[in-house]
Formats: C-alpha cells, sequence, structure tokens
C-alpha cells in the first residue's frame, strides 16, 4: 500500500520509514518520529500515543523521557533548552499559532518580521533586557510612529507573556518597557480644489483616476469600495449597497459592523467615475479590479486592488503636488468634512458614512475644511438631484427649500 492510500489524521503522518506525531509542549511545537511501520494499524497506534501525550501535558504530569527517551526532544526542555532559544525562534512560534486568529495576520507579520526580528532577534529570550527593547523603539522611531511602534511590540508582549507562563523565562522583561506617547495631530484633509489637482494629475491612468473620484464623493473606506460588486450598484436609482468589504490578504470579508451595512445614493461626480470605470469594460464582478494583472488574468480571475497598491498612486499624486502627505483613507475624511461644510446635518452624515455615533464628526471633521459659496452651491445641487430618489431624510429638507 503507498503511503498516499493511508487515511489522513490531525497530528499523525507518514514520516520515512515511521510515524511523525505532533504536540505542543511549554509553547514549543514537537513533531518526533516513532520508529513504528506506517501501516493503517500503527496509524491508530500513533493517534493514541499522541493522545496520552496531550492528556499528561493537560494535567502538568508528562515524563518527557518516558516518551522521548531515544530522540533529541527529550533535551529541549532540560534548563538548558530555554536558555538557546531566541527572540526570532519564540515569535516564530507565536506567530505560527496565532496567524489565523483574527484578520491582521499580514500586518503581525510585518511587525516581527520588518521591526522585530532585526533588532532583537538574534538575542536570547534569557538575555533580552528592557534597554535592548528601548534601543529598538529608538531606531525604528527615525522611520516610523509612535503609534506604528506600539503596535509592533504587541506580538512581542504577548509571545513573552505566554513564555513566561510556560515557564520558559523566570521574568517578563517587556513588562518593564512602556509603550511610546502618541501625540494625536489632526492633519486637515484635502480641500476641495487640492482634490481637483489630485483627480486631473490621475487622469493619465483611468482606473486610478476613476478609483479616486469615486472614493472623494462616496465617503467609502477602502476596503468597502475594493469589496464592491457590479452586483451592488444600481444605475437606474443610483446608487450602491455596501455588505462587504475586500482586506489585502484575506478576500472578502463582512464590514466592520451592523452600521456599516448601507444603502448609499451616489452624487454625480461618483456616478460619472462609476460610468467611466463600466466604460473600460473589465469582464469581472468587482468593479475596482487591480487591471495591472488584466493582460495575464483571465477574465473571471480578475480580482481587486489590494490597498496597499491602490495606495501607491494616490501618494505619488500627492508628493508630485507638493501636497501633505496623507492617507489614502483620508478621502473619506475629505467627503465627511466636505458635505458638513456644504450644510448637511450630522445625523443625514452618520447614516451615509456608517458611524455608530457622532464623536468623530462632532470632534473633528466640522472643525477641518471650509468652502467658498459657489462650491457650496455645487455640492448641495448635486445632493439635491440625489434627493430625488427619496435618500434624504425629513430632517435634511430644510437644507433645500
Amino acid at each position: 500500500m503507498s503511503k498516499k492510500d493511508l487515511p489522513n489524521y490531525p497530528g499523525v503522518r507518514p514520516h520515512g520509514n515511521g510515524i511523525q506525531i505532533e504536540v505542543r509542549y511549554k509553547g514549543r511545537r514537537l513533531r518526533p518520529t516513532l520508529k513504528m511501520a506506517p501501516t493503517r494499524s500503527n496509524l491508530r497506534l500513533a493517534i493514541s500515543v499522541r493522545e496520552s501525550i496531550r492528556r499528561d501535558i493537560v494535567v502538568g504530569n508528562i515524563d518527557i523521557n518516558k516518551y522521548f527517551s531515544d530522540t533529541k526532544i527529550a533535551e529541549h526542555f532540560e534548563q538548558k533548552y530555554s536558555s538557546r532559544l531566541t527572540v526570532s525562534e519564540l515569535l516564530d512560534d507565536w506567530f505560527e499559532r496565532n496567524k489565523n486568529i483574527g484578520n491582521s495576520s499580514h500586518e503581525r507579520s510585518i511587525q516581527i518580521n520588518k521591526h522585530l526580528k532585526p533588532h532583537i532577534g538574534k538575542i536570547r529570550i534569557t538575555e533580552l533586557k528592557p534597554k535592548h527593547v528601548r534601543t529598538m523603539q529608538q531606531k525604528l522611531a527615525e522611520n516610523i510612529a509612535n503609534k506604528s511602534i506600539n503596535n509592533a511590540l504587541t506580538p512581542l508582549r504577548k509571545a513573552f507573556s505566554e513564555a513566561f507562563n510556560d515557564e520558559l523565562i523566570d521574568r517578563n522583561v517587556l513588562e518593564r518597557v512602556e509603550n511610546l506617547d502618541i501625540q494625536k495631530k489632526k492633519v486637515a484633509p484635502l480641500t476641495f480644489e487640492q482634490a481637483d489637482s489630485v483627480l486631473e494629475f490621475m487622469k493619465r491612468v483611468p482606473d486610478h483616476h476613476n478609483f479616486y473620484q469615486f472614493a472623494l464623493w462616496t465617503g467609502l473606506s477602502t476596503g468597502e469600495q475594493l469589496g464592491l460588486k457590479w452586483s451592488d450598484v444600481d444605475f437606474e436609482e443610483n446608487n450602491i449597497t455596501i455588505n462587504r468589504m475586500w482586506v489585502s490578504g484575506k478576500g472578502r470579508r463582512p464590514t466592520k459592523n451592523k452600521k456599516r451595512i448601507r444603502k448609499l445614493g451616489l452624487i454625480q461626480p461618483a456616478i460619472d467615475a462609476l460610468l467611466r470605470q463600466r466604460g473600460l469594460q473589465y469582464n469581472s464582478e468587482w468593479v475596482f479590479i487591480n487591471s495591472d494583472n488584466v493582460e495575464k488574468t483571465l477574465d473571471e480571475d480578475l480580482k481587486p486592488w489590494s490597498s496597499e497598491k491602490i495606495a501607491r498612486p494616490w501618494n505619488a499624486a500627492l508628493k508630485a503636488l507638493s501636497f501633505p502627505a496623507l492617507s489614502a483613507y483620508s478621502t473619506r475624511h475629505f467627503y465627511a468634512s466636505i458635505m458638513l461644510s456644504a450644510g448637511m446635518s450630522m445625523e443625514w452624515l452618520k447614516e451615509k458614512m456608517g458611524h455608530s455615533n457622532y464623536r468623530m464628526l462632532e470632534e473633528v471633521y466640522a472643525s477641518w475644511v471650509k468652502i467658498s459659496a459657489k462650491e457650496r452651491k455645487k455640492i448641495r445641487e448635486w445632493v439635491l438631484e440625489w434627493s430625488q430618489n427619496g435618500h434624504i431624510p425629513d430632517a435634511d429638507r430644510e437644507y433645500f427649500e
């Protein structure tokens, strides 16, 4: 019988002329190979051995030498084991066990491999000192914001907390390292004129131009816009339904909360962008697909941009025009500020943006952008036309009398 014909069991598999089992002990993944021929009966026996080991680990009655006396496994758990374990190894093990938890494994991978490992990865976990971490914080501060540094420490803190609980270390040095102070700086979004300049700059690439004109005049988050399908668009009523997000590295996801599931009427600039995008005739269910892949991908396999990639033309435009550096997400801030400056009510805007409360609207957006009477009139005319489809609450109709 060939190995491919053998049954597949969790944590038990044929390996060479033996059977490999997998268990976790003190934060470490062990994969010893039992000297048993990989037959059906021996695989079932290996399952029993694995379950016995796991039961002993749970009740705290494990005798490593009882099971692994003829392997190198036992020596890993002598006193010298933890003294050899490096920060990189600890982080790799922690990441492997947590990579499928939540939606941020891609971000955690960057934090570990780009920020943590280069600075402290080679240090043994028993030799890591608070001064090592603080030095790393100082070095990272030369290139990234304090908030990003604090976020990067999160997987390190969790890994060391587990190592302490598993008795791999006698003390958790991360408990003696404080997060850096974060000074919240309110950066105003683009003005009406700046937004026009950015869109004019982007006209050289239709996909980029359409994406950001739609973003600026709908207030969708990047993930919500990337998650838009043509089936969500009603060209007769000129509205869209938002009920999913596209998250880089994870694909489609539900919206962040129920408030974010909503129907949004489209004002003229957003309608124009959508019509131009449809005119590009990409045969994909998704509205804003990665056009870089059009030539080398089957139509049915075309997928949305990653948030990182679609941010590049935005960043390039701001830099070329010497405008302040703003994230692509600031298109949402632009929309909110412009609408409030045009006289739209808090209630109206809260519903359109999917906010659960008024805090962001009151504390931030309302104070950012002041627009001219001409611009205010233009926006109010756009929204008035939109209101003919019934998307303006009765409380706001006074703005259009």
